[in-house]
């Protein structure tokens, strides 16, 4: 990525785990999660929900899908080629409960 306002000022957070300060730059941060305003849509909130809670059957549907795709790419074929990586096109299947 390229920064465009070399003059900025950085965010800095400490890692509560670590102790280590991590610094942000502004310019390539996007802010997360939803406002009360957002919550309080009944719509987008339904509409929300459909999506993160889909069932196993569409996940793996969509997982596979999604493999598929990058499996497609000439690019991604020679990038795993280089770095001596595979992608299994169907995911491990066991029993649970």
């Amino acid at each position: 990525m390229e920064i465009h306002d070399l003059n900025q000022p950085l965010i800095i957070s400490k890692n509560e785990k670590t102790g280590n300060d991590v610094v942000l730059i502004p310019e390539l941060c996007n802010i997360s999660g939803l406002s009360d305003k957002q919550r309080a849509n009944f719509g987008l909130m339904k509409e929300l929900s459909s999506v993160l809670h889909k069932n196993a059957a569409e996940r793996v549907k969509q997982t596979k899908d999604c493999i598929a795709e990058l499996l497609s790419q000439e690019k991604v074929k020679k990038n795993m080629e280089k770095w001596q990586m595979a992608i299994e096109s169907d995911p491990v299947s066991f029993e649970g409960q």
